[in-house]
């Protein structure tokens, strides 16, 4: 009788503990998580992504609606807060898609978050959509580019500094449809070279159009801005009236002056989140007949 008491008395003891050892393993993560304490975090971008570790390029192993409401620590790794995913989960998301919030306001802001998802799909509504996070967004805008303009004319190999004007289109979704990031310009020189007017004496007129295409490479260095650098195409027209002067009998005779190539730009910059704007500064290196470098400013707004 005491052998058999024994013997039930340690399988209760030997279950339990399994059932412990279990509990131990799934509620650890839970625990570590709550030993910072938890506030409630509400999503206020769709879409909003949630990485495996504190970095835009890590892992993503969720993805949120906007008026989801989420558990974290409230100590901030960088720009993520630390959240939980599920039970024995854990992962980060950007401080820009979600605001603090408390229980006793949950329940407001769904109700918030339902009535501007109403106004969305009502045709006479005005509401704004929220905005997407900087990377994803697509921007037009001007540009100005300060060119070290060579080529090869009359004779030789000249240079000189040529402001040129246009169109500029960042992001995804401008050109090809996807997540492909691309930069592409049109610009225009509405004046000659200066060296045409030093060589021949006379005034010069006339224009240059550059066109430009890139493939870019981009990352996020911070809440508010980025880096980029890439390749791509380039096409290049001019069109120059100039004059020249006989020395004998001084006869001025006027001459049009038309050239077109194509070739390879290369080209790095840094961008920055202005709101609905954005500012861009960029280097460029074209390589086509000749070689030269530009250095360009952009203001776009997004689309």
């Amino acid at each position: 009788m005491s052998l058999k008491l024994f013997s039930e008395f340690g399988k209760f003891v030997s279950n339990n503990s399994i059932r412990f050892l279990l509990a131990l393993i799934f509620f650890l993560p839970l625990g570590a998580f709550a030993a910072d304490g938890v506030i409630k975090l509400f999503v206020l971008m769709p879409g909003a992504l949630i990485y495996k570790d504190a970095d835009f390029d890590a892992s993503i192993i969720a993805k949120l609606k906007r008026g989801d409401v989420i558990d974290a620590s409230p100590k901030k790794k960088g720009y993520f807060y630390r959240v939980r995913v599920k039970p024995g989960v854990i992962g980060y998301i950007s401080d820009v898609d979600v605001k603090l919030t408390s229980a006793k306001r949950i329940k407001d802001e769904k109700k918030s978050a339902q009535k501007k998802s109403a106004a969305k799909k009502d045709p006479s509504a005005e509401a704004e959509p929220p905005r997407k996070p900087f990377l994803n967004r697509r921007y037009r805008g001007f540009v100005l580019e300060m060119m070290s303009y060579t080529e090869n004319t009359m004779g030789s190999t000249r240079t000189a500094q040529v402001p040129f004007y246009g169109i500029k289109w960042t992001g995804n979704d401008t050109v090809f449809s996807g997540e492909i990031y691309t930069d592409a310009s049109i610009m225009v020189a509405l004046t000659a070279p200066k060296y045409y007017q030093d060589a021949t004496g006379n005034p010069a007129s006339g224009w240059i159009v550059n066109m430009n295409f890139l493939f870019l490479n981009a990352q996020m260095q911070g809440r508010s801005h980025m880096t980029y650098f890439g390749f791509g195409p380039m096409f290049k027209y001019s069109h120059i009236n100039a004059s020249l002067t006989n020395s004998t009998t001084g006869k001025v005779s006027d001459y049009s002056l038309d050239d077109m190539s194509a070739g390879v730009v290369f080209g790095l910059g840094i961008g920055f989140d202005l709101g609905r704007y954005a500012l861009r500064s960029d280097v460029k290196y074209y390589l086509e007949a000749k070689q030269y470098a530009s250095f360009g400013l952009s203001l776009q707004m997004d689309f």
